[in-house]
């Protein structure tokens, strides 16, 4: 029973310090700017990727070769925002993104996995057609979320042309529901570190607990003391 009780306090501080060594690690990488990408070389062979249009009422992507380097995902949601090409719309390919919507700028995040794009106020116009604006905000998403490999993507509108500071979410502006995504990469590290360290203070008290308890259980089992009378010394 004392080796048991021994294995399971090391397992426990073991399990302890694993979850401070990640709780370090994590913070320590916030903390710690994102290098900035260095450009590709200009002989890059391009990189397929794809711009979701409507063919029949589905989406299907369609590919398009993309330069190659650290702006390839902001090529192809370019493409997407330009429409299908001539050719393409013979083929019966549409798009319920206003025509006039721009990029603006986007960030990526390689801490939380997170890729946000912020685009111009033309987007917009599908206010008072919830269904369009469903259907536009599918195509962009999944544009993204394929391009950029990213867990989260973010979509906003900046109603000021890029003049203002503070970009709002699209879904609400467009009074739609926001599509749900998986939960982060660092926010699953720190859900896993605080389960971690619930588990080691468990194993840690049951450590202690276990012989605590024995140790009573074998004091309560021993028979009390009998006391001897002493004999009488006769006169």
């Amino acid at each position: 029973m004392r080796t048991l009780c021994k294995t399971m306090m090391l397992v426990g501080l073991f399990l302890l310090m694993m979850g401070l060594l990640f709780s370090t690690l994590a913070i320590a990488q916030q903390q710690t700017p994102p290098t900035e990408q260095q450009p590709y070389p200009p002989q890059q062979q391009p990189v397929p990727l794809k711009a979701y249009f409507y063919l029949h009422d589905e989406l299907v992507g369609v590919e398009e070769d993309i330069p190659g380097g650290g702006q390839m995902t902001e090529f192809i949601i370019n493409k997407l925002l330009e429409g299908p090409t001539e050719e393409q719309k013979a083929q019966g390919y549409i798009t319920y993104i206003p025509q006039g919507v721009k990029l603006l700028y986007s960030t990526k995040s390689t801490v939380s996995s997170e890729y946000s794009v912020t685009l111009s106020s033309d987007l917009l116009n599908l206010k008072h057609d919830q269904e369009k604006a469903k259907l536009a905000m599918e195509q962009i998403y999944r544009t993204l979320k394929e391009a950029s490999q990213a867990q989260v993507v973010k979509i906003f509108v900046d109603a000021g042309e890029g003049q203002t500071s503070n970009p709002q979410d699209a879904y609400e502006l467009l009074g739609i529901a926001e599509k749900k995504q998986a939960a982060s990469s660092h926010a699953l590290l720190v859900v896993s570190i605080i389960i971690a360290v619930l588990v080691a203070l468990a194993l840690v008290l049951l450590a202690v607990f276990i012989p605590l308890r024995r140790r009573r259980a074998a004091v309560a089992k021993r028979p009390a003391p009998t006391r001897r009378k002493s004999a009488k010394v006769k006169r």
